[in-house]
């Protein structure tokens, strides 16, 4: 497996027609791609680090700009925080004909450093949803569910900014240009993201998007589903999922096979 370091992340090379695009956490991150170079797809790493660091959609525009001189199709693969990322960007990146989002978010919120958007876009703050406190209130209730929960949960954080103040930074999920299949767990801890794909796909609906669409609810998958054997690699020692939660990340794994596997077989024609 050929690995390249190119700005803004790192290729990793396997079939010469199909590239997908991978958003998640740094400790996943060489894993899943591996992952999708043993199933013959080429592979690029980006390296943006949320929910710490705003992330600018214009390096997201410049990767395709890229991979698009050498790879006839171009998908994007992201996970939790990343998805919004990942959703914004595929709006605005026409050449992105797959988006498999697990775990998403349809809205950009305020960034956790507060006062400003997760994300950018050609110098300018992508318009976001407000979390409604100040940054003490946001440490405090971040803490106390926390320690109630022994979890480092935000749930509580981002429903009470949708339930506090005025819904904004919605995603155009509508206007992507792919095929898009997204997958929540009904014990998300970071967001809800079940109901959160229930909005997407009514918005689809109202905009009566033309490419394909699947949403796949899991009763257990946590917030990290992902390929099992790609969380196995990356997961903490420490780490002790249930036994329901691991089926889930096996089943997520078959999917996503299935889901590549028509992508690249449309590809061909």
């Amino acid at each position: 497996m050929k690995k390249q370091t190119m700005p803004h992340g790192k290729l990793y090379k396997g079939s010469e027609q199909n590239v997908i695009i991978v958003l998640v956490r740094r400790r996943f991150r060489h894993e899943m791609c591996r992952y999708l170079v043993k199933h013959g797809i080429s592979a690029f790493a980006m390296d943006i680090d949320l929910p710490l660091a705003k992330a600018s959609i214009d390096d997201l525009e410049e990767v395709c700009a890229f991979l698009k001189q050498t790879y006839s199709q171009i998908g994007l693969l992201c996970f939790e925080t990343y998805s919004v990322y990942g959703l914004y960007g595929a709006t605005v990146c026409p050449d992105i004909s797959l988006v498999v989002a697990s775990l998403p978010m349809d809205r950009v919120f305020e960034s956790l450093k507060l006062g400003q958007s997760m994300l950018s876009y050609r110098g300018e703050d992508v318009p976001y949803q407000s979390m409604g406190m100040d940054a003490q209130e946001l440490h405090h209730l971040h803490h106390f569910y926390s320690r109630r929960f022994h979890h480092n949960r935000y749930i509580e954080v981002y429903e009470f900014a949708l339930l506090k103040t005025e819904a904004a930074g919605l995603i155009d999920c509508h206007q992507i240009n792919g095929d898009l299949y997204l997958f929540s767990s009904a014990d998300d801890v970071y967001w809800n993201s079940r109901e959160a794909c229930r909005r997407i796909k009514k918005q689809l609906i109202a905009n009566n998007f033309k490419r394909r669409f699947k949403h796949v609810l899991y009763k257990r998958g946590a917030h990290d589903l992902m390929p099992l054997e790609v969380y196995n690699r990356g997961a903490s020692l420490l780490s002790h999922p249930d036994q329901a939660t691991q089926g889930s990340r096996q089943d997520f794994g078959e999917q996503l096979e299935a889901i590549l596997d028509d992508w690249l077989e449309a590809g061909r024609f």
